[in-house]
């Protein structure tokens, strides 16, 4: 949705659910790790399209995992070219197979599609060294070269799929999922000033008018300024702007 700020996790946020997942394998089979709740709402689609939610809470835990499953894929075909593997791991988890006008399974914020779709769709993906998605795979693929048997890989799979526990919380088509979006986020990472007001105007914008005023404003807008984005909103607050939530 409109109001998720894009990829976000430190490195330190991967290494603790790397360090988890393996925890989690070599435990005994009734051990089991919480991996958080997670807040959805569904979407309106026809009966014949796969079912589809909008992610109020949990991108990037969900986004964090589908870039672990596309480097544990890429780690087992550099061990066994020709495993069935792939293609069980592409069609139950990544991507659906036969939906072309939803082919991916998880669709990220505008900034970070490109870069996510490449980790899914490629085995060797040409990634942007300056963006955190591409240091999550990487680290990722640092880890699992160490890996050399194949049966260990396709462990550390499964207990990621089923040994993870989560709640799913899903919402009622008449919430409000920017104000939740607020409240969910309130006790973990600080939203910043560009979090708020971008949720702020997108709260006032007719749905109708959502995507066009975030496509041809903000959007071009956050890729020009990058990191800037923060500091842009501080000095216009500091010369005079303000905006206040009601």
């Amino acid at each position: 949705p409109l109001f998720q700020r894009p990829y976000s996790w430190r490195k330190d946020n991967v290494k603790q659910l790397w360090y988890d997942l393996i925890a989690t394998k070599d435990e005994n089979d009734e051990f089991s790790h919480f991996f958080g709740s997670f807040v959805t709402m569904p979407i309106p689609s026809s009966a014949s399209q796969v079912s589809k939610y909008t992610i109020i809470d949990g991108q990037q835990r969900i986004v964090t995992t589908y870039i672990l499953l596309a480097a544990i894929r890429n780690r087992i075909i550099e061990l066994e070219s020709d495993s069935e593997l792939k293609d069980e791991i592409d069609e139950k988890y990544l991507i659906n197979k036969f939906d072309p006008l939803g082919k991916y399974k998880v669709v990220p914020t505008q900034a970070d599609k490109s870069i996510f779709f490449k980790i899914i769709d490629e085995l060797s993906p040409d990634l942007d060294d300056n963006h955190k998605i591409t240091e999550t795979y990487e680290y990722f693929q640092k880890e699992l070269s160490k890996l050399n048997d194949l049966d260990g890989l396709i462990l550390l799979k499964d207990t990621l799929l089923s040994k993870f526990s989560v709640v799913d919380i899903t919402l009622e088509n008449n919430d409000d999922p920017y104000l939740i979006f607020e409240s969910l986020n309130a006790t973990g990472t600080p939203l910043t000033q560009a979090d708020l007001i971008r949720n702020y105007l997108f709260m006032r914008i007719s749905e109708d008018n959502q995507q066009e005023v975030y496509n041809s404003i903000w959007f071009p807008m956050q890729q020009q300024l990058g990191d800037y984005l923060e500091n842009f909103y501080q000095t216009l607050f500091s010369n005079g702007w303000e905006y206040s939530q009601f």
